[in-house]
């Protein structure tokens, strides 16, 4: 028999039990987007107002129904050109008729407001349909200095709004050109 001692060995010992760490329930839907709450007060304010001239609820709902971003604007397009002697602007109205476009200049600002309502009937048998529709924009833009407002001019076609803006002979006179020189 062979007498060889075993070695001792000591117990294992088993880590302490810890409590489970806390698990997190998921956010609720406006917490996990921070802009949501913001979304939804300027949704609020929209449905407060009439807005079926671009038949949406509001501007964001167009956006998130297509899945493009969410920095899409309900002001019309608008594009200001410097032309020689002036600037070209242009806004872009559609399903507004020149009647229904009012043009303002003020200060140095340029006021573009356009509004629409149409009613309309209709019945065949049993179905009776009744619309009304209106839509309103409206977009003030700061213009350029030495814009000689009596010669301002505008024109509608086609759903676009052109506006000329002729410079002063002042201004014109005054612009000078500047060398750009390496540094």
């Amino acid at each position: 028999m062979n007498d060889t001692a075993t070695p001792a060995v000591a117990p294992k010992r088993e880590a302490p039990q810890r409590a489970a760490a806390p698990t997190r329930a998921p956010l609720p839907g406006p917490a996990r987007d921070p802009f949501a709450f913001l979304r939804g007060e300027i949704d609020r304010l929209f449905d407060d107002f009439d807005w079926p001239h671009l038949s949406l609820r509001s501007p964001f709902a167009a956006v998130e129904a297509s899945g493009w971003p969410r920095a899409a604007s309900a002001l019309p397009a608008t594009d200001l050109v410097e032309r020689d002697g002036g600037f070209e602007l242009s806004v872009e109205l559609p399903g507004f008729k020149r009647e229904e476009v009012e043009l303002r200049m003020n200060d140095g600002a340029l006021s573009v407001k356009a509004e629409t309502a149409s009613e309309r009937e209709e019945t065949k048998g049993d179905y009776h349909l009744q619309e009304r529709r209106r839509g309103a924009v409206q977009r003030t833009l700061a213009l350029p200095a030495g814009i000689d407002a009596d010669k301002v001019s505008a024109v509608f076609e086609n759903g676009v709004l052109k506006v000329t803006l002729p410079k002063s002979a002042q201004a014109i006179a005054s612009e000078r050109r500047i060398e750009v020189r390496p540094a």
